[in-house]
């Protein structure tokens, strides 16, 4: 049964050369999480917490933290969120010295309380690495200079704790992208330029990481040289475990009618395989697979109708869930990092749009989204937020909708390129989804937590 809501209160909130002594509580929502075995009561976030799409991580014992960027003041709030939805600790992260205020910030959290941070401020990137209950450091940079940043720095820690960051930019404006990556190791950077070229721009770019497999940056590039843009370059490079970048592999891949790279998604096993998965809006889907250390293999269709938009994710043993919405429902596959099984699963939807899926060690699947509730509300129909779970046999039950009726909401990081998902997930299944509802502004945001 879904336990009842916690009340969220905050004490002293502490900002460069003043104290603000604040006690919010947050109340809960009235979003509905009947249905769904361990989908809590979803709670507001006090408003003095910008919130998402600020990023968000958990780990296997449910803890959760937040990174906050203080708009103006180089520094970062951390905020811890217990499983009992309380505030528990708040510390701030100081940008080095000269620095004005982060742009954005990424995070990870290992099981053993090792966090790491990735931020990106004026024209570079840094990054910080603690533990949990630990006094954090000051932001270290990992570049003189990124020119114009494009994407990240996204982060993750290896199986071996160290902290791994990619990022891409543009030396200048009119130069073609370039992707890095670093390794921080006893406040020791190594960067190392893993594409730099003039083929065309970085697309689809991912740090992944699922449990103990090794982080993998993948990127594709629309291959403008060939004929007619005939082709598509995907890109691979893995962590191995000396602790060094393996080689970029790349696959060559024929591109098809009115698929683009920028609608493109990759998952990653606890082994290290992979599910490259392609599309366009209106368009079939089409899906390839990449062994660990191996290239991607050919391109392989997986619905004859069109599909207006697609999610995949993979489990650490490589089972694997591969959605896609249309007019009117969300069709789910299962399968492995190697192939597709099984007959799709049909789910009431009603013009559903921005489809997250998450799947945990155990094969345990979630998907949400946004559709229009079916009441109306102030003479319309308003956009809500919809969860739907499945269990190991990978059936998935009936959705429901997570936010009020009578509010419009969307998902985290739906209408913002480069935020955090609006689901995030452990290894064992811990979840936390993330959405704002309100007017024009969207301005109060929500949390829901997901155990199975």
């Amino acid at each position: 049964m879904p336990r009842p809501t916690s009340r969220l209160c905050l004490a002293a909130l502490t900002l460069t050369l003043c104290v603000m002594i604040v006690t919010t509580c947050i109340p809960p929502s009235h979003a509905m999480a009947a249905g769904i075995v361990g989908l809590s009561k979803a709670v507001r976030l006090p408003s003095d917490i910008p919130g998402p799409p600020d990023p968000f991580a958990i780990n296997d014992a449910g803890e959760v933290l937040t990174a906050i960027p203080v708009k103006g003041k180089p520094i970062i709030i951390i905020t811890k969120i217990s499983r009992r939805d309380t505030l528990t600790m708040r510390q701030i992260v100081r940008l080095p010295p000269n620095a004005y205020e982060a742009r954005s910030a990424w995070l990870a959290l290992a099981n053993n309380g090792q966090i790491a941070l990735g931020v990106a401020y004026g024209n570079q990137v840094g990054d910080a690495t603690w533990r949990l209950g630990k006094k954090p450091p000051e932001i270290t940079s990992m570049s003189s200079s990124t020119g114009v940043l494009e994407a990240g720095p996204e982060v993750a820690i290896d199986r071996n704790g160290q902290v791994v960051a990619a990022w891409t930019y543009k030396p200048n404006e009119d130069e073609q992208e370039v992707l890095q990556v670093a390794q921080l190791e006893n406040h020791h950077q190594a960067v190392k330029t893993l594409y730099h070229d003039n083929q065309g721009p970085i697309e689809a770019f991912s740090l992944q990481r699922n449990g103990a497999g090794p982080p993998t940056v993948d990127w594709g590039v629309e291959d403008f040289d060939k004929l007619a843009g005939a082709e598509s370059l995907i890109f691979a490079s893995s962590v191995m475990s000396n602790g060094s970048w393996s080689k970029v592999h790349v696959t060559k891949i024929m591109r098809r009618a009115n698929i683009s790279l920028g609608e493109s998604e990759f998952a990653t096993d606890g082994h290290g395989n992979q599910v490259f998965l392609t599309g366009n809006a209106g368009t079939p889907l089409w899906i390839s697979f990449r062994a660990a250390g191996g290239q991607f293999g050919k391109l392989r269709q997986v619905t004859k109708r069109v599909a207006n938009e697609a999610t995949v994710a993979a489990d650490g043993a490589g089972k694997m869930v591969v959605a896609w919405t249309t007019h009117h429902h969300v069709i789910v596959e299962n399968g492995t990092t190697g192939s597709l099984l099984g007959k799709p699963q049909q789910l009431n939807a009603n013009q559903p749009s921005n489809l997250y899926a998450a799947i945990d060690d155990r094969g345990r699947a979630i998907l949400v989204w946004e559709a229009i509730h079916r009441g109306r509300a102030n003479g319309g129909r308003p956009y809500g937020v919809s969860v739907a779970t499945a269990g190991p046999s990978g059936r998935f039950g009936r959705p429901v909708f997570v936010s009020k009726p009578d509010q419009n909401c969307e998902l985290v990081g739906a209408e913002s390129a480069g935020t955090e998902p609006s689901l995030v997930q452990s290894t064992n299944g811990h979840t936390l989804i993330l959405w704002r509802c309100g007017g024009p502004e969207l301005e109060t945001a929500y949390l829901d937590r997901y155990t199975p």
